[in-house]
């Protein structure tokens, strides 16, 4: 990592570790406060000009604290937006976001996403969102919907995974209306596949850092948990176990890193395919690591009062958002034989 890079890591670090004793207002002013909302808006409209990469440095640390906070929605909605032809209006929504408005969006990949029956599904944010941004395949099309139950309302949709909260948004038709319409065409279509990338890397960092903080936490269990009037980290077998974790983990990150470092040089299909590949690398990996962790934890990691099976939940959820895995693998078995992993 470069300095920079080690810079935010540390930072949002601190910053998290804060957030999971805040409540949902003043986890979100902080994080605003913090210039989160403006890390990857342009500089003319007062963001602060960052990449993809600098956005998953908080992803990871976010995800360490399986933290509820929507900060993936707004950063998503700036990547729309930013790839629609620009307009007065385009520029004041992205400074609205910058500043702090909240916007709801869906989890679901975009370039598979079918507005059939008006519905859109794993919504984040949409109960404290004023405004909602669908981002959809179909036409294709970037609208700007209004949550306010007549336009669209939002009803909860229970997961097993309860860190964070999914709504289905319905909308009064099939499609939104004309006049919420942001883009169609070519530039929606470079806006679907721009949140697509964004989305599945999104995800892939949030799986890395939750898989390291679970494995952390796993550890420093080992080593004040005695059998046999001995540690559980002083037997060969866990302490094997263990070390083929970190390595999982370390090579789902250094992926990750990789992947990341090549967008910028690739076209939409191929940048698109790199972001599939390592969500679908990164999500196995975290699913391993949790359940490895559950077995070592023992029954105390059934228990509701403990963490360990959150980081489970939202390991099995990870591996369907944005899109399945299968679905994922088929597009990285498509990446040239040089990009590959």
């Amino acid at each position: 990592m470069i300095t920079e890079q080690v810079e935010l890591r540390d930072a949002a670090r601190r910053l998290t570790g804060h957030l999971a004793a805040a409540d949902a207002d003043a986890a979100w002013r902080a994080i605003v406060e913090a210039g989160w909302t403006a890390l990857t808006a342009p500089l003319p409209l007062g963001g602060l000009g960052q990449n993809l990469q600098a956005a998953c440095w908080l992803y990871m640390e976010l995800g360490r604290t399986l933290s509820p906070v929507p900060l993936l929605p707004s950063l998503l909605a700036i990547e729309a937006l930013g790839a629609c032809q620009p307009s007065a209006a385009r520029d004041a929504w992205i400074e609205r976001i910058v500043g702090g408005e909240r916007i709801a969006m869906s989890l679901l990949d975009p370039t598979a996403m079918h507005l059939e029956g008006g519905v859109v599904h794993a919504v984040l944010g949409a109960d404290r969102a004023r405004h909602a941004l669908i981002v959809s395949s179909v036409d294709p099309i970037v609208a700007l919907i209004v949550i306010d139950g007549r336009t669209a309302s939002a009803a909860a949709c229970p997961t097993w995974d309860t860190t964070r909260a999914l709504f289905d948004l319905r909308l009064p038709g099939p499609m939104p209306g004309d006049g919420s319409v942001v883009a169609r065409g070519a530039a929606a279509a470079a806006g679907c596949s721009a949140v697509s990338a964004h989305l599945h890397f999104a995800i892939a960092a949030d799986c890395v850092g939750a898989a390291g903080a679970i494995l952390e936490q796993t550890v420093e269990h080992l080593k004040t948990r005695r059998q046999f009037d001995r540690p559980l980290a002083s037997f060969q077998a866990l302490k094997h176990r263990c070390a083929d974790l970190k390595v999982t983990i370390q090579a789902a990150e250094a992926l990750l890193a990789d992947y990341l470092r090549q967008i910028d040089d690739r076209p939409c299909g191929e940048r698109l395919a790199l972001a599939r590949a390592a969500k679908s690398i990164a999500s196995s990996a975290f699913r391993e690591v949790a359940e490895a962790a559950m077995q070592m934890h023992g029954g105390m990691s059934m228990s509701v009062e403990h963490t360990c099976h959150l980081f489970l939940k939202r390991a099995l959820l990870n591996e369907q958002l944005p899109s399945a895995n299968d679905t994922c693998e088929l597009a990285a078995s498509c990446l040239p034989d040089r990009m590959t992993p």
